[in-house]
Parts: C-alpha cells; sequence; structure tokens
C-alpha cells in the first residue's frame, strides 16, 4: 500500500466515523454508565490474566494495542510493571491518540495507523491485543480479516494474540441491529463463536481458545443499572462463567502464535 493510498483511506475513515472518534463522547459513555463500566473492568481484568498467565513469568515483553483509542488500555498494561518493557498504541484517529498521550502520562509510544496496513516488522511484539476493535469494522471497505492477519502478522512466535468482539447475544446489540435497517445506518459488526473462526481463518485451531464475559448482562437492556445491581451481576456472573463458558455480552478471543 503506497503512502498516499494509505493517507487518503486514514482521511476517509476519519470522515466515515465522525462522532465515533471523538475522546469526550467515549470517555462519558463507558465512565458513567455503571453497566457498561462493570463490563469493561471484566473484560480488561480477564485481559490482565491472560497476558499474565501467557508471560509465563517473564518480563520486558513488548506489547501492542490495535484501535488504542483514549488509552485506558494502555494504562493498564503500563501497570503490569517488569513484565511489560514497551507498550505501543495505534488508533486511526489522532485527537483518540492526544488524549491517550494525557492518560498514560506519555510512557507508552502512540502512533496513527490504519489496522489493515500496521507500520511494524513481522514477529514484533509478544502480546497484541484489541478491544472494542472488530465491531466496529463495518463499513464498505473495512476488511476484518486483513486486521486480524495484520495483528498475527506483526506478533512473535510463541505471542498471544488477544481481542474482544461484542455478541449477538445481548438483547440492546440485537435490538441495535435490527433498528439500524430502519435508520439507514450499517449495523455493529456482531460476533458468535462461528464467525470468529472465519475470522481467525489461518491460526492454528488448537491455539485459539474463546472466553465468555458478562453473561448475565445479556438480559439487562438497560446500561444504567444500579450499583447495587452490579454487584448482584457480578455474583451471577462468577458462577455462570464457570458452567458455560463461551457465551456472554461479549467474547474474548486468544490465540496462541
Amino acid at each position: 500500500m503506497t503512502a498516499n493510498h494509505s493517507n487518503s483511506r486514514i482521511e476517509r475513515l476519519l470522515k466515515r466515523y465522525g462522532k465515533e472518534t471523538s475522546p469526550a463522547r467515549w470517555d462519558f459513555f463507558t465512565g458513567y454508565r455503571p453497566l457498561v463500566r462493570y463490563r469493561m473492568n471484566r473484560q480488561m481484568e480477564k485481559i490482565l490474566d491472560l497476558i499474565k498467565k501467557g508471560s509465563q513469568g517473564k518480563s520486558g515483553l513488548a506489547m501492542l494495542d490495535v484501535g488504542c483509542g483514549t488509552g485506558r488500555y494502555l494504562d493498564r498494561f503500563l501497570s503490569l510493571g517488569k513484565i511489560a518493557r514497551k507498550v505501543t498504541g495505534v488508533d486511526i484517529s489522532e485527537t483518540m491518540l492526544e488524549e491517550a498521550r494525557k492518560n498514560t502520562n506519555g510512557q507508552a509510544i502512540l502512533i496513527q495507523a490504519d489496522a489493515e496496513n500496521l507500520p511494524f516488522e513481522d514477529n514484533t511484539f509478544d502480546v497484541v491485543t484489541g478491544s472494542y476493535l472488530f465491531e466496529n469494522l463495518n463499513g464498505p471497505e473495512d476488511n476484518p480479516k486483513k486486521v486480524f492477519q495484520e495483528m498475527y502478522r506483526v506478533t512473535k512466535e510463541g505471542g498471544q494474540i488477544i481481542f474482544t468482539v461484542e455478541t449477538w447475544y445481548l438483547v440492546p446489540n440485537l435490538i441495535s441491529y435490527v433498528l439500524s435497517f430502519f435508520r439507514r445506518k450499517t449495523p455493529l459488526n456482531f460476533y458468535d463463536v462461528k464467525k470468529i473462526k472465519e475470522l481467525t481463518e489461518g491460526a492454528k485451531p488448537w491455539s485459539r481458545k474463546i472466553y465468555g464475559l458478562s453473561l448475565s448482562t445479556v438480559f439487562f437492556p438497560c446500561a444504567r443499572a444500579p450499583q447495587f445491581g452490579v454487584k448482584l451481576i457480578e455474583k451471577i456472573d462468577n458462577k455462570l462463567e464457570k458452567i458455560i463458558p463461551r457465551f456472554g455480552a461479549q467474547l474474548i478471543v486468544e490465540i496462541k502464535k
């Protein structure tokens, strides 16, 4: 891909996403709705747990977050201390990256880049992550498989690729998908296990693990649940995730290269 073509694609994507690239809008949505915040925190704790287990006691890992947004996840990666030697984030929006610089106190390497054309050599990172990434690759010119292939390419042999997806199982997602046709908007790209397998075609099947998260929130259409309700949901999820491991409002995919 030539530099001019890459730049023009970035310009088109920024124009198309518009308000979706607003840091204030993103942080408001994720910070002030208890159920949404609960799901994000649960997701992050699971990702950190997978990274710690995957590191097998090693330190000095090179980590990359694709579609890093305002850097909330990068900040948590930095909190891993010696485990994380170098933390890098890429995003299509320079506005998001500016906010990420503040949230990470300048400790992360931040690069504006297209996820379909990552500016790194093969086998560069020990851990590559992507949260709230694939469901937003829903435009006519987006190629989610190409994004996964790029994430896989820049991951070292023996490294981890960890990403999350929203599922069809969540009631508000299903409602949103149906309403999008009436509103003439492109629906988010929701996933299930079958679609994940298609997305990650090329990875060794035995290396792929899928974990369900926030099962009980599947049945809660309201993101503004009271705090005491969130505590109850957490207790239910702790039990359900052991019983139904590949079902939930979100799925986390872990792949070993």
